[in-house]
């Protein structure tokens, strides 16, 4: 929401779901949840995490601490998006390390899994939402294992079978009916389990002579 109001100055607004803007196929049901600092320290102190270092960052009895490195593309003006989400987590107990690179070293380090928070964004492809690339299980591991699954868009490494149904089933759906009723399921799955947290769009454009 600060990101929105201050950074963006009122020209992005924040998105609920993953598929925002598909008219029927969107979940209108789902509001993309509050930052809460007192809601995230009530959920942290059932994962154990119930203590606070000097630096405010949420501990557990073993030591370790709610530190998380965000992987992004580096310029002066997504770095200041970044430094905000810094400032806003420690509110709430997280701790983000800024990891800037340029857009090939982002790129290539998000697309084989190797990091821990990812700041993206894709294209959207109409007229429905798709979701085997992001979410399907087989774009999470290598077939039998539990390894990363190196070149995909799956950068969460989410694997739900009732996610991979649904989102073949809209590969495959024969009506709009049926894309609509598996779309609307898969975005509650999403914003139940939460491998993606929905950002900001720019609903309109500026123009001047």
């Amino acid at each position: 929401e600060k990101i929105c109001e201050y950074d963006f100055r009122g020209d992005a607004i924040r998105i609920n779901t993953y598929s925002d803007g598909y008219g029927r196929y969107s979940n209108k049901n789902i509001v993309a949840r509050e930052f809460s600092p007192e809601k995230a320290a009530q959920h942290f102190a059932k994962a154990g995490f119930t203590k606070r270092d000097e630096k405010g960052v949420f501990v557990n009895d073993k030591g370790e601490r709610l530190s998380f490195n965000i992987t992004y593309t580096r310029s002066p003006f997504s770095t200041g998006l970044m430094t905000r989400l810094k400032e806003e987590a420690i509110k709430a107990g997280v701790e983000y390390k800024l990891e800037g690179m340029d857009s090939a070293a982002a790129f290539s380090k998000t697309q084989n899994k190797k990091h821990e928070i990812c700041f993206l964004g894709w294209g959207v492809m109409p007229p429905f939402p798709r979701y085997v690339g992001s979410f399907h299980s087989s774009n999470a591991f290598e077939e039998g294992t539990k390894t990363p699954k190196p070149m995909t868009n799956n950068v969460s490494v989410y694997a739900d079978h009732e996610m991979d149904a649904l989102a073949q089933g809209i590969r495959d759906a024969t009506s709009k009916d049926e894309i609509e009723r598996k779309a609307h399921r898969a975005e509650e799955i999403i914003h139940r389990d939460a491998p993606r947290i929905p950002g900001y769009p720019f609903p309109a454009g500026r123009c001047g002579r």
